[in-house]
């Protein structure tokens, strides 16, 4: 039996823990019974918790004591919250109520009232099993009057634990909900104490903490917020991107698993381990470990490496360039730009961009952009109408590129945009100027039939055809209509092009590479909803771009510049191109034609249609 520390808090005018000796020998005179009742009164439960958890509970306490208000947090940073990273059967749950019975006791004693306390859960059935089987067993030793008595919803106040009034606690509260079922829960009255639990779980968790729960702290110095999880099945949620980087900067972080129980033996760890799957196993490194990883059964693109994938290269001089678009209103609408090398049969994935309810004029000029850096593509004539800035009736490009990587290209792009077509460096003067010089300005042209083109040579998009013909008609860019398949086809196909190292993603290539990291499917085999990445609109529109890039495989996009530095003076290039190198049997055939008719016929020219392949 751990007895209880010497020390018994109690209220005082200058602190907000004022704690009062208590004699070793009155302790070392208690009994195993009486000393449990006295942490019951008292409000140390030290007594009753392994050793990790006297630990955790330590920790804790001692980031209370530090005053928030008069430390320097950096901008953007959340003070009031205590973060824990805790595995299962560590007996966090049992731990978290314990923490708020010593909690309320402390505050019932400092300020002269009840507290006001609140537990919310990201699941309503967590919140089940904390009525009906953690409380009795937490509370099994605790005398009549610091027992809660759970009740459901009573006019204003929430369904949740309340203790006696004649108690410890002064008669203080813990609202219980679960988010899942009651998505208002954070919110309504102000609460002087928050326990979070599954965190990690919970939709939108960063826009809860700071924009519904920190303000209802105001004129509450003594108010915290304590946050749990286990690791979350996704990847990048607010969980790992935002609340635990800024805790452990702030030192508020505390980190446990199983092996800090210490009531389980070591036999009995392993044992626990071993039915998880053993470590290295996704499942048990989550659930026992804290480490967060996704379910390989479920992951969209299990071959993506970041390691392997993410690379710097070097574009080719020659390429087919494409833009691929996943629209959505709700969801993300997200473009991926990339570039076939076709001489390393590689495809190249160099920028991508997606935003939620982004209208078709925000696209356009997104798209727009990228194209003329990447590309050397100026925009559309049609794109003369938008102004530079918002007019009254328009919005301008610095309105919608506001924020972006590019926003200082809005004046170059308006400009642009005004040139008429004819003024324009890439058009040509007259017919065949590109057959045998480059295009002013082009990066990473290809040669088709005719001459040089700048890229994108095409754009593909879901199956929207409003929004393809609104985006064609009005801004120039003509986007096709991907060809679709069954969605587990379609990833297969791109886990085939990334397991054979066929696709590299530039480290500034954007929110695709995240996409294809985090990806998972749900259990009907579609893009599972995340969070943070929607239904992973990147990763389906890159599904679309290799679909698009298969159909060009087999096209060289090199000028024939072997043929044409052989031509002689006076003759005619427009006359004899497109030109198609001749296979020996083809050579060979046409001899035997002359041979046949007697000799050469001039005067004849043959066409060729089609690439070779």
């Amino acid at each position: 039996m751990r007895r209880p520390s010497r020390r018994v808090n109690y209220p005082d005018d200058n602190d907000l823990i004022h704690e009062t000796s208590v004699s070793d020998d009155v302790l070392e005179s208690l009994s195993d019974e009486e000393l449990i009742l006295l942490g019951w009164e008292t409000g140390d439960l030290s007594g009753l918790m392994h050793e990790g958890q006297l630990a955790l509970r330590d920790a804790i306490q001692e980031w209370r004591r530090i005053e928030q208000l008069d430390k320097v947090h950096e901008v953007g940073s959340i003070p009031l919250i205590y973060v824990i990273a805790g595995g299962k059967r560590f007996g966090k749950t049992t731990l978290y109520i314990w923490i708020a019975y010593e909690i309320a006791v402390w505050f019932y004693r400092t300020y002269k009232r009840p507290a006001s306390m609140r537990l919310t859960s990201a699941f309503q059935k967590n919140i089940d099993e904390i009525v009906g089987s953690v409380i009795p067993q937490a509370f099994a030793t605790a005398p009549d009057h610091s027992v809660p008595v759970y009740h459901g919803k009573r006019g204003i106040l929430p369904a949740g634990l309340y203790w006696p009034e004649h108690g410890p606690t002064g008669g203080a509260r813990l609202a219980l909900a679960g988010i899942d079922m009651n998505k208002d829960a954070l919110r309504g009255q102000a609460n002087d104490f928050d326990f979070v639990s599954e965190a990690a779980f919970i939709d939108h968790l960063e826009y809860s903490i700071r924009n519904v729960l920190i303000h209802q702290y105001q004129q509450r110095p003594w108010a915290r917020m304590f946050v749990e999880s286990s690791a979350p099945e996704d990847l990048d949620t607010d969980w790992e991107r935002v609340v635990m980087p800024d805790a452990k900067r702030r030192g508020a972080f505390s980190e446990v698993t199983i092996m800090d129980n210490s009531k389980l033996s070591a036999r009995e760890k392993e044992y626990w381990i071993r039915m998880a799957g053993g470590r290295g196993d996704p499942n048990c490194e989550r659930e026992y470990f804290n480490i967060i990883a996704g379910d390989p059964s479920l992951k969209a693109v299990p071959e993506f490496d970041r390691e392997l994938h993410v690379r710097a290269f070097e574009r080719p001089a020659y390429g087919y360039g494409f833009v691929a678009a996943d629209p959505g209103q709700t969801h993300l609408f997200a473009l991926v730009f990339g570039e076939y090398d076709w001489d390393a049969d590689r495809l190249l994935i160099l920028d991508s961009w997606a935003k939620s309810n982004a209208g078709s004029m925000e696209v356009s000029a997104v798209c727009a952009v990228r194209e003329f850096v990447l590309w050397g593509k100026w925009p559309d004539t049609r794109m003369r109408r938008v102004p530079l800035r918002h007019d009254g009736d328009h919005a301008g490009w610095t309105d919608l590129l506001r924020g972006d990587k590019y926003e200082h290209l809005a004046p170059e792009m308006h400009r642009m945009a005004q040139v008429p077509s004819q003024e324009r460096p890439h058009t040509e003067r007259r017919p065949g100027d590109w057959i045998t010089k480059k295009i002013p300005g082009a990066i990473t042209p290809y040669y088709d039939r005719t001459g040089f083109k700048l890229n994108p040579a095409s754009r593909v998009s879901d199956v929207d055809k409003q929004l393809i013909r609104d985006i064609d008609e009005h801004y120039g860019l003509e986007f096709l209509p991907t060809t679709k398949e069954e969605l587990t086809t379609m990833l297969r196909n791109l886990r085939n092009w990334v397991s054979e190292g066929r696709m590299w993603f530039h480290k500034d290539a954007g929110c695709v590479i995240d996409h294809v990291r985090a990806g998972k499917r749900d259990k009907r085999g579609k893009l599972a909803q995340h969070p943070v990445y929607g239904h992973f609109d990147a990763l389906a529109a890159l599904v679309y771009l290799v679909r698009k890039v298969e159909q060009y495989e087999n096209l060289r996009p090199h000028p024939p510049e072997h043929i044409l530095k052989d031509f002689p003076a006076g003759v005619s290039v427009v006359e004899r191109l497109p030109w198609v190198p001749k296979a020996p049997h083809e050579i060979a055939l046409e001899e035997a034609q002359k041979l046949a008719r007697g000799g050469d016929q001039r005067g004849r020219l043959r066409m060729f249609k089609g690439g070779r392949r």
